[in-house]
C-alpha cells in the first residue's frame, strides 16, 4: 500500500499564494494540510506547488512508497525527467538559465532519497477541488492540518 498526495494552489490579486495538500494514508485516513508562501519569497504557483509537495512529504514516516499528483506539468516533468540533469549541470537548465526555486527542488531530492517517490501530471478531479479549497486556508496565511479517520467521511464523500 502506498501514500497518495494531491497538491493544488490558491491565489488572488494582492494576496499571497497558498497551497493545499490532501494525503491519503494506507490505513484509510485522510490528512489535509495547508500553508502559504512566505511574503518575502516569490509568489508563484510553481513555488507554492513545490512547497506543498515538500511539506506533505515531510509529514510521512520513512521510508514509504508515495505517489504525488499535480496538475502542473513542469513540476511532474521536473521530478521525473529533469531533476538529475539540472544537478549534473550545476543547477542550470538546458538553455543555461538557472533553475528557479532550487531550494525547494533540493528538498524534493532529500525526500526522494527517503521515499519511493513518483510524481505524475494529471487532471486532479474531485481530489484537486478539495485540495484547492484547503489551499484557500493557506492563502490566508494560516498553517493548517486536519486528520479524518477512516470511519469519518472526507468532506467530498457522501455519508453511508
Amino acid at each position: 500500500m502506498s501514500y497518495r498526495i494531491c497538491v493544488k494552489t490558491a491565489s488572488a490579486k494582492n494576496e499571497g499564494v497558498g497551497w493545499g495538500a490532501i494525503v491519503r494514508v494506507p490505513n484509510g485516513e485522510t490528512w489535509e494540510l495547508a500553508g502559504s508562501i512566505p511574503y518575502d519569497d516569490a509568489q508563484t504557483v510553481i513555488r507554492a506547488t513545490l512547497l506543498g509537495i515538500v511539506e506533505a512529504l515531510a509529514t510521512l514516516p520513512k521510508p514509504v512508497e508515495v505517489h504525488v499528483s499535480t496538475d502542473v506539468q513542469y513540476i511532474a516533468d521536473g521530478c521525473s525527467k529533469y531533476l538529475d540533469k539540472w544537478v549534473a549541470r550545476g543547477w542550470r537548465r538546458k538553455d543555461k538559465k538557472r533553475v528557479a526555486h532550487r531550494d525547494l527542488w533540493e528538498l524534493i531530492i532529500q525526500e526522494r532519497n527517503r521515499h519511493q517517490l513518483t510524481v505524475t501530471w494529471k487532471d486532479l478531479g474531485q481530489e484537486g477541488q478539495l485540495a484547492q479549497s484547503v489551499a484557500t486556508i493557506g492563502q490566508e496565511g494560516e498553517r493548517w492540518f486536519k486528520r479524518h479517520l477512516p470511519a469519518e467521511p472526507a468532506p467530498h464523500e457522501a455519508p453511508s
